[in-house]
């Protein structure tokens, strides 16, 4: 006599349009938003290391705060507002309490007389769970509407706050405090100390999200939904007539 097989495919009867559990954090940021900010997270991916057991965990912040500068001796001069924007992918990390670095890019403006391009290594130190420290030292090349060519900085960060870490996915959400010193290599010896708030650009992309698609008729990922009637119902329809 044959034994029987009893050993059933896993997938068996599942229909061939079910999506899997990867595909659906891909699709989850596939808003116009999200095209923008990993757009702005190209520069950092050139720089990944293709052997880091951990999955990277990258994040874009929106930089609002303030900053004292000066030149030459004088380290403070005036005040000027600070913003921009920061990005980084950390690796090396599986979870919270874990350490991290990476690289990081960053495009910020003073009083919108000048814009700064930099980029640089940060290190994650996990100080409490969720909301680490983390350190970042870089450089910077920096252009103004003034009779200075393109003049080259350094400029070293500290960021406290919430970082989350996503086990599904690979964007980890940030809002915090930031600190910074930026000081430029040329004869001016231009300085400034900056205090801004960090927050997170997928968390104010959200609404912008949920408008588009609301414009564009909806989520396209999402199967309309078609009312069946039933005996029960048709039923309890004739009763309430009645």
């Amino acid at each position: 006599m044959t034994p029987l097989d009893t050993t059933v495919p896993l997938r068996e009867g599942l229909p061939d349009a079910m999506p899997s559990r990867r595909a659906y954090h891909v699709r989850r940021a596939s808003g116009p938003a999200s095209h923008a900010i990993r757009t702005l997270l190209a520069l950092l991916w050139v720089a990944i290391p293709r052997d880091v057991a951990a999955d990277p965990q990258a994040n874009v912040g929106l930089l609002v705060g303030a900053a004292g500068r000066g030149q030459h001796e004088r380290v403070f001069e005036e005040a000027a507002f600070h913003g921009g924007l920061h990005a980084d992918v950390l690796f090396a990390r599986d979870g919270t309490k874990d350490f991290g670095v990476g690289p990081y890019v960053d495009v910020v403006t003073q009083q919108f007389d000048e814009i700064q391009v930099g980029h640089g290594v940060s290190v994650l130190f996990p100080i409490i769970d969720t909301f680490p420290l983390v350190a970042s030292v870089g450089t910077y090349f920096r252009a103004a509407d003034d009779d200075f060519d393109i003049q080259p900085g350094i400029a070293g960060t500290l960021f406290f706050g919430s970082r989350s870490y996503d086990f599904d996915d690979s964007y980890a959400m940030a809002f915090g405090l930031v600190a910074q010193v930026r000081a430029g290599l040329d004869d001016r010896h231009q300085t400034s100390f900056v205090v801004a708030l960090h927050v997170d650009t997928l968390f104010l992309a959200t609404p912008i999200v949920f408008l588009a698609e609301a414009i564009d008729g909806g989520s396209r990922e999402v199967d309309p939904v078609t009312p069946t009637i039933t005996a029960a119902s048709t039923e309890a329809n004739a009763a309430a007539s009645n």
